[in-house]
């Protein structure tokens, strides 16, 4: 290394090489990927969103009922507000435990929850 120079950041930033055909290609597909993901191009995501917002609707509607505010429900749950918020709008996928969480504290079971959705 003693007496080599060392290329410094301007020469470095000077050397813009545009890169390769293949790594831009990826990106594309990367990027072409994504629109793939709306329920209209991929019928199977598009049935699990909807199964998502039907069960969110049935936990908001079952919380309703029992004259929970969703605040107090996410704590009686102990999920965070803005999660249980998500969960009721069907954006987001939802574990078994966060389910069971859920139909223990509606005083049901996940069974009863999942009927008629899947």
């Amino acid at each position: 290394m003693r007496g080599q120079r060392l290329p410094s950041t301007k020469d470095h930033n000077s050397r813009k090489a545009a890169a390769p055909a293949h790594v831009r290609y990826v990106c594309y597909k990367l990027c072409d990927y994504t629109l793939w993901t709306e329920p209209e191009h991929a019928p199977r995501i598009g049935r699990m969103q909807a199964a998502q917002k039907k069960l969110g609707k049935r936990i908001a509607t079952l919380r309703n009922q029992k004259r929970i505010s969703q605040e107090a429900f996410a704590a009686r749950c102990q999920i965070n507000r803005v999660h249980m918020s998500a969960i009721e709008r069907g954006k987001v996928n939802l574990t078994i435990a966060t389910l069971r969480k859920i139909a223990r504290n509606l005083d049901t079971t996940i069974s009863a929850l999942l009927k008629g959705i899947l």
